[in-house]
């Protein structure tokens, strides 16, 4: 097994992508991590860091019109 580049835990990359995917969409986790070196904990921290400093960019750039 692999250990993760980040924290030096053994993963397994097949679980990470299948998690990642889940959660994110299919292929994100090569998006993020082609050489597939980034455990699941690691890699979902900084996808879920991404996801929510999208959302809040995306609320502030909302345009109210009313």
């Amino acid at each position: 097994m692999p250990t993760c580049a980040w924290c030096g835990k053994e993963f397994d990359v097949s679980t990470a992508r299948r998690i990642c995917g889940q959660r994110y969409g299919a292929g994100i986790y090569d998006d993020y991590y082609p050489e597939g070196d980034v455990c699941t904990d690691c890699a979902v921290e900084v996808m879920s860091a991404d996801y929510a400093a999208g959302a809040a960019l995306k609320e502030l750039m909302h345009d109210d019109d009313d």
